[in-house]
């Protein structure tokens, strides 16, 4: 009870949880409640013993009330866990009274209250070491200041008294217990971590002890722990449920009472003793229940030994295995199935053409076919579980062929290629196909590689791409174009096939002529035309017509297209159309150019016979003038030669033009069907070039000629071609001004030769362009005034080329000049076959 009431008087409050703290705050606590007692003791119990005390009562109440007051003060800090400031309020109080007697009664040399400040400083000491210093050098410092204050005390009693005591005493006991405290709480830290340790390994074990519970609580196997002499010690509720006993009905008892199924079997006890014996876990398989319900365990014995290594307890786990053997043993079935289908697939693999070779999942053989083997010319048993890097691939095939056995093992994918492997017998074209391997699950477990003769499909193929390029380029050469139509039964018609000179032709592809309708191909004058000769093609009658397209840039073609249809005895009707056709676009033009040609020719026939009448008279007149003129011109004076020479040029000049108007007029009327013959091109332009330079440097042209070195010989009438590009260099040098350029040059394209003509003279208007080629046409602002002609020249030029079936082109831009083109058709390559370049 005493005890009780003391640990309750100084145990601090629960809100202090600190351990030094507390430790602190309790010892304090303890030391104060009995200074407070002693206090109180000393103060009181003198003058009750000793009455003669009495006068002195006053003063030692008074001491006593202030000394209760601090001390209660600091007990009741120390209670609330403030030891620090309890310690130091109560060490400050002891020294402050201990120095305060000493100055008091130093007039009568007592030095004992600084005896008594040792007490003092140890005691500050326990608690606050640094306070206990202070306090002890303030005892010094107010003793060293008494001893020169007050010179009645002797220094060498002061010195060699109460200050080295208190000095040496004082700092050896601060020392000491800062020391000891420190190791105290050292010690303490330790004892605390080392109990916190213990206290998470204990909470760990706990809480591993009641998840094994648990686990064992809720797993299905029977688990049943015995130890050395054979009782229960421990049994989850699956191990409960097979003995049919509550746990406590069991613990303790031992195993022959409460035997599992196991334990009757002769094997087990057996294996009982020899893993006591061993120490070593083992193992066995048991049936239990009726036939038709019968079930396998498997039962593990597992030692647990103690530390002297002898088994102390045994732990059985019985794992119900009915399903796994279930499994197996229908793997076994499944595993002599697949042999039996392996055998029957060999059997029948034997017999196929198709080599095959089987891989697993990491690229090994597992499986080749008998015409596998005789290809690779090696035995089944040197290939099997070797890597498929052991086959005989070409070294371009080898890492083609891993690629694609990768792809085909990660996503399934079957690939189909056409490559030529090595074969014993040499290489071979094989269709090679890799496909995945499944099982019933669907999943991949291998592949398998088929490789399929294809030399004769190959040389096949090849005759048929031969067949079919022969037919292609016999099309080809005979049409423009060819197509097969497709006759439905309500008679319209559907393309099945057109070669790819048709988009050449008109610029539209087969797609595009689908989606529009053949029939929107002609032109719509020509569409009448069409349906009459569709119609007699669907009544199986053959013809043939020319028509015009329409093509996709806006032009029109002329084709010649024969059809002829394919009757079908068993449908009665016309099952499909084959067409050829052939563009004569070009024939149609040369036949245009030449009635125009005729026309011209007819139209100028009267003209012909009017110039043919009276040229003569025309010359006669012309050349009495002429005569005339000259006459007077040698007998005219020479006075009078400066006053009418001018006008004698004049009427020279005059004659000559009338001359050579006649002379163009003559040759409108005689021209004709060109008189052709082999001819050098650049021989003929050279030498009209060479009768102009004349009057070219006379007008101060800069001349340049450019005569192309491939140009051919072509048939053509040199004095006709002559003459026209006499009348271009007429017109060159007549208008363009003085200082001005003119350029002759000759080219070729692939089927025609090319004359040019180019100054840069005064051009020609863009309205006039299109009439400078008629017949008499002169254009007022820039010929009929400077030269007077008739308007032939140009016309001349273009019935010459029309006549050689070639064409002029004339191309001008006014005040830069103007460019002339012929072009004459050069003769197929092989109607000349020693066509020779100059």
């Amino acid at each position: 009870m005493v005890q009780a009431l003391w640990q309750r008087l100084t145990e601090p409050a629960a809100a202090v949880t600190d351990t030094e703290q507390r430790q602190q705050s309790r010892l304090l606590a303890a030391i104060l409640l009995v200074a407070l007692l002693g206090a109180a003791v000393i103060t009181l119990l003198p003058p009750l013993l000793f009455p003669e005390m009495a006068a002195h009562r006053t003063p030692r109440l008074i001491g006593l009330g202030i000394t209760l007051v601090v001390l209660g003060s600091g007990y009741l800090l120390a209670r609330s866990g403030r030891y620090r400031l309890a310690a130091a309020l109560s060490s400050v109080y002891l020294t402050g009274l201990f120095i305060a007697l000493y100055l008091t009664n130093a007039g009568s040399t007592d030095l004992n209250p600084l005896y008594y400040l040792i007490a003092a400083v140890f005691f500050a000491s326990l608690f606050l070491p640094l306070v206990a210093a202070c306090l002890l050098l303030a005892g010094q410092v107010v003793a060293l200041l008494a001893l020169i204050l007050l010179p009645t005390v002797a220094p060498r009693t002061l010195l060699t008294g109460p200050l080295v005591f208190t000095l040496v005493l004082g700092s050896a006991a601060v020392l000491t217990i800062y020391y000891r405290r420190r190791q105290a709480v050292a010690r303490q830290m330790q004892l605390e971590a080392a109990e916190a340790t213990r206290q998470r390994l204990l909470a760990q074990l706990e809480q591993q002890a009641r998840t094994m519970d648990v686990v064992l609580a809720t797993t299905p196997d029977p688990v049943v722990m015995l130890d050395s002499d054979g009782r229960y010690q421990y049994l989850n509720r699956a191990a409960a449920a097979l003995l049919d006993q509550p746990p406590d009905a069991v613990i303790g008892k031992l195993w022959e009472n409460f035997a599992l199924p196991a334990s009757g079997n002769p094997r087990f006890r057996e294996l009982v003793e020899q893993v006591i014996a061993t120490g070593k876990p083992c193992a066995t398989e048991i049936q239990i229940g009726e036939a038709n319900a019968r079930r396998i365990l498997e039962t593990v014995i597992t030692p647990i030994p103690n530390e002297a290594g002898q088994v102390e307890s045994l732990v059985l786990t019985n794992h119900d295995i009915t399903a796994r053997k279930a499994i197996e043993t229908s793997q076994q079935l499944l595993a002599h199935e697949r042999e039996q289908r392996m055998l029957l697939l060999s059997e029948l693999l034997a017999h196929t053409p198709d080599s095959y070779v089987m891989y697993d999942q990491t690229g090994l053989i597992t499986y080749a076919s008998p015409m596998a083997l005789k290809y690779d010319g090696r035995a089944l048993e040197q290939l099997l579980g070797q890597s498929w890097g052991i086959l005989d691939f070409p070294p371009a095939i080898r890492v083609e062929f891993g690629q694609f056995l990768n792809r085909v093992l990660a996503t399934g994918q079957t690939i189909t290629v056409d490559r030529r492997l090595s074969t014993a017998d040499g290489p071979r074209d094989f269709e090679m196909i890799l496909s995945p391997l499944r099982d019933g699950s669907r999943n991949i477990i291998g592949a398998v590689q088929i490789n399929r003769d294809i030399a004769e499909r190959k040389r096949a193929e090849a005759a048929l791409r031969t067949s079919e390029e022969r037919y292609r380029i016999i099309s080809e050469l005979i049409s423009d174009y060819a197509y097969v139509f497709a006759v439905q039964p309500d008679g319209s018609l559907q393309t099945e096939w057109i070669t790819d000179s048709f988009e050449q032709i008109t610029g539209f592809n087969l797609d595009e002529i689908r989606a529009q309708g053949e029939n929107t191909l002609f032109h719509p004058e020509d569409r009448p035309l069409i349906a009459r000769d569709i119609e007699e093609n669907l009544r199986g009658i053959s013809n043939q017509g020319e028509y015009r397209v329409l093509t996709k840039h806006s032009g029109i073609r002329w084709l010649q297209i024969a059809r002829r249809p394919v009757w079908d005895d068993d449908e009665k009707r016309v099952v499909r159309l084959y067409g050829v056709a052939r563009d004569v676009t070009e024939h149609k033009m040369a036949e245009q150019q030449r009635l125009r040609l005729r026309l011209q020719r007819d139209q100028l026939q009267l003209t012909s016979q009017f110039v043919v009448a009276v040229s003569h008279a025309f010359r006669t007149a012309l050349a009495n003038i002429e005569t005339s003129r000259y006459l007077i011109e040698r007998r005219l004076p020479d006075e009078l030669r400066a006053t009418f020479q001018p006008k004698l040029d004049i009427i020279r000049s005059s004659a000559d033009h009338l001359g050579e108007q006649i002379e163009n007029l003559t040759a409108v009327s005689s021209l004709g069907e060109p008189q052709t013959d082999r001819c050098a091109l650049n021989t003929v332009v050279d030498a009209v070039v060479s009768e102009w330079t004349y009057s070219i440097n006379e007008k101060h042209l800069a001349l340049t000629m450019w005569l192309d070195p491939r140009q051919p010989t072509i048939r053509c009438d040199r004095e006709e071609i002559a003459r026209a590009l006499r009348h271009l260099l007429k017109n060159a040098v007549s208008y363009t001004p003085q200082g001005g350029a003119i350029t002759i040059r000759t080219d070729r394209t692939d089927d025609h030769a090319i004359i040019e003509v180019k100054d840069t003279g005064i051009g020609i208007q863009p309205a006039n362009l299109s009439y400078i080629f008629d017949l008499f046409y002169r254009e007022d602002a820039a010929r009929s005034l400077q030269s007077g002609g008739v308007g032939v020249g140009l016309s001349i030029v273009r019935m010459i080329v029309e006549a050689h079936e070639g064409r002029v082109d004339v191309s001008s831009t006014p005040g830069q000049g103007t460019t002339f083109t012929i072009r004459l058709p050069l003769p197929p390559a092989e109607t000349y076959p020693n066509l020779a370049f100059e």
